[in-house]
């Protein structure tokens, strides 16, 4: 065979969609064994595997002669990739997330290519990725969350629609809720020199913090950390609820709070805790906890007054 397994890099653009791996990879392998590579894997122009990781490995696999073909460079690599693999796989909104949640993540440039000494940069928000995957854009945050988990597992099992995203999210939540806070110490980047401190900014903001809380972990005035988002372009949406919070009428506020408790209350009675997955009962469980303690604190600050 003219190429070894590891001959081909695997192109980044690629790697947004999981490999094939245990009983469906065999059975891939098995038929192109008994009846040859029916499509040829495509190849980037600077050599690497754009579309086609499976084929090719089966094709080692199964002792097959790989085909190849170069990419024309027409459009844009992530939506090549992209409207090839949709149409072989029938993925589950929760894997769709997945995918767009790793095209969120594509570092500048992944999906660049270059044609008469010009070049093209597909844009990578998770508004566009939302879009691109027929996902929302929640869903894409959801998976952000659980693949910055690094939790293997988890993400596989998301990967395999052997786990709904949200419960995987739910349970990122609850193993973070679970652990201890850091110290001072190891969050406080204050006395590091450089852009380099304010790196957790972006992170701190996107996960809901407001900017006073964020200047208490970063060891800042909160003017500061405001004016260092606003130099940056880095919303802080934490910051907005709450201004909507204190300006909106307190009466309204109660009003809707207690309506949509009220809309709630007939979905109790519909859902078969027997029908639902053991793992995702304890993880909805616990955020029910939460909303229940939540709700007994306002409850009685409501009776008091105050």
């Amino acid at each position: 065979m003219s190429r070894a397994i590891h001959a081909l890099a695997f192109h980044s653009v690629a790697d947004i969609f999981p490999l094939l791996e245990g009983p469906p990879f065999d059975a891939f392998v098995a038929d192109i064994r008994e009846h040859g590579l029916r499509e040829p894997i495509v190849l980037h122009p600077d050599g690497s595997i754009l579309d086609g990781r499976n084929r090719y490995r089966a094709c080692i696999e199964a002792g097959v002669e790989p085909r190849f073909e170069t990419w024309d460079e027409q459009g844009d690599a992530v939506a090549f990739s992209v409207s090839l693999n949709l149409h072989r796989r029938h993925m589950q909104e929760s894997q769709r997330g997945m995918v767009a949640g790793r095209i969120a993540n594509l570092e500048n440039g992944s999906n660049q290519f270059h044609r008469e000494g010009s070049s093209k940069e597909l844009p990578t928000s998770q508004d566009e990725a939302a879009a691109l995957m027929n996902v929302s854009v929640s869903t894409v945050k959801r998976a952000r969350k659980v693949l910055e988990s690094g939790d293997a597992g988890l993400i596989a099992a998301v990967n395999r629609g052997e786990k709904r995203l949200t419960a995987a999210a739910v349970a990122v939540a609850a193993i973070k809720r679970a652990k201890p806070p850091a110290s001072t110490k190891e969050i406080n980047v204050k006395s590091t020199r450089g852009p380099s401190r304010w790196e957790p900014l972006e992170r701190l903001a996107a996960e809901g913090n407001t900017s006073g809380h964020i200047a208490k972990i970063l060891g800042f005035h909160r003017e500061t950390v405001v004016n260092k988002a606003r130099e940056r372009n880095i919303k802080i949406p934490a910051d907005r609820i709450v201004r909507g919070q204190r300006d909106a009428d307190p009466d309204r506020v109660l009003r809707e709070f207690v309506s949509t408790l009220e809309s709630l209350m007939p979905s109790c009675d519909m859902i078969e805790p027997e029908k639902v997955d053991a793992v995702v009962l304890a993880e909805c469980i616990s955020v029910m906890d939460e909303a229940i303690r939540a709700l007994s604190k306002l409850r009685k600050r409501l009776k008091t007054g105050g």
